[in-house]
């Protein structure tokens, strides 16, 4: 027996030691909250308070709890008696007034017969972590910020010169030329979409593909003036994010094949589909399918081989892609890229 008084003393003594030289504050506490047994030393530390104030009126630590953060505490002291174990962090204000944050994990201990007899408790003072938390959210909202107004102002630059390039075009006489403008305007247009996309979005780093493309196609259907013709678009997209990385160069092969298909694939009269399909492979691979069921190119054009600008900035932006590209006209016109998302590249 003596032997086992001795055990408990020893093992008294070093739970003793423990408590009393951490830098969280340990607690224990009667069943129902009414009596604190044990309180360690660094809760004077963290609290700014002597221990026998609080081992007259254990629940005179509720004065002390910020106004807003009382009922959470007191959700959390509830929990415990139904048996959870707790973890809630909380604003106390010291003596001075400064408010100082504290995370407390509260557990219940049971006796023989299964009922909770003792509940238990660490109380760390997480000020700092929480200094520096706030740091990064602010840090991050101001980011947000710039990263808005810099795709705002990269879009507004680009209308500005589809601007010029409209107001140009009216002193122009030769179709050619003309048409050279007008292309050009579709191609800034389809990058402008995405800033401005990107700074109405809560993602601004990524796309969601979908209703970039719809609007794209919605553009182009104008800009051609396909209001008055029976040209169907079918529009079949998975809901796939990209980065900027990989949109920009996605969405000018998509400009391209659909204006070549607006301009050549269907005579006036002539009723036609263009279908844009964009689908996972796998985790890792993407599927853009450009169709359309018009006349397909030209007997004995050369696709290959093609100079014409537009196979020429489909076929270097699919290199920006590292995309596979197959292109077949037995029946109108397909395109289908294979393609990985890009990685960012620091370019400073």
């Amino acid at each position: 027996r003596k032997q086992g008084e001795k055990a408990i003393r020893e093992s008294e003594e070093r739970f003793r030691q423990l408590a009393e030289n951490i830098q969280d504050s340990f607690w224990l506490m009667s069943a129902e909250f009414t009596d604190l047994l044990y309180l360690s030393p660094a809760y004077e530390q963290i609290w700014g308070r002597s221990r026998e104030e609080l081992y007259a009126d254990p629940l005179k630590m509720m004065e002390w709890v910020h106004p807003e953060d009382k009922l959470l505490l007191e959700e959390a002291m509830g929990r415990v008696l139904q048996g959870e174990s707790t973890s809630t962090e909380y604003r106390i204000f010291l003596p001075d007034g400064t408010i100082r944050w504290v995370c407390d994990r509260a557990f219940p201990i049971y006796d023989e017969s299964g009922k909770i007899y003792r509940i238990a408790g660490i109380g760390e003072d997480i000020s700092d972590r929480k200094c520096t938390e706030a740091r990064i959210q602010a840090a991050l909202r101001e980011k947000e910020v710039l990263l808005k107004e810099i795709h705002h102002r990269v879009k507004n630059n680009m209308q500005v010169i589809s601007s010029l390039l409209q107001l140009q075009a009216q002193y122009i006489e030769d179709e050619p030329t003309l048409a050279l403008f007008e292309e050009s305007q579709t191609r800034i247009h389809s990058m402008a979409l995405i800033h401005e996309q990107l700074y109405q979005s809560e993602h601004l780093d990524r796309i969601d593909l979908p209703p970039y493309v719809q609007n794209l196609v919605a553009n182009l259907y104008q800009s051609f003036g396909c209001g008055n013709t029976a040209i169907q678009f079918n529009l079949n997209l998975d809901p796939i994010y990209l980065n900027i990385e990989t949109a920009i160069p996605c969405g000018l092969i998509i400009n391209e094949v659909v204006s070549n298909s607006l301009k050549y694939a269907f005579s006036q009269s002539l009723a036609g589909e263009i279908n844009i399909k964009l689908n996972e492979l796998s985790s890792q691979q993407l599927q853009l399918i450009i169709q359309d069921n018009g006349s397909g190119f030209p007997a004995g054009f050369d696709v290959e081989n093609a100079e014409t600008l537009g196979l020429r900035l489909v076929r270097m932006l699919s290199c920006q892609l590292e995309a596979t590209i197959a292109i077949d006209s037995q029946c109108g016109t397909c395109y289908t890229l294979i393609f990985k998302e890009l990685n960012y590249q620091r370019r400073i």
